[in-house]
């Protein structure tokens, strides 16, 4: 399995391999708010690499344009 290094949480790999900025996207989604997507409904929109104090950084801005479910927050705990 490669090896990732990972900052705040973000940066995953699964059994099937990387997963991608989309897929990252929608199960955010659903992990923050109970809301869910559909991969094809997910678009990313542009990519932004920077630092913060010397630890590199690469963003990703998705756009989800449909989902379905009902908006909780506070994340899975209060689910």
């Amino acid at each position: 399995m490669p090896q990732q290094r990972r900052h705040s949480g973000q940066g995953r790999y699964t059994a099937a391999g990387p997963e991608d900025f989309a897929a990252a996207a929608i199960r955010e989604l659903t992990e923050e708010t109970g809301l869910v997507a559909d991969p094809s409904d997910a678009h990313v929109v542009t990519m932004l690499v920077d630092d913060n104090h010397g630890v590199p950084r690469l963003t990703a801005v998705v756009r989800i344009t449909a989902w379905t479910g009902t908006l909780t927050t506070g994340g899975p705990s209060s689910r």
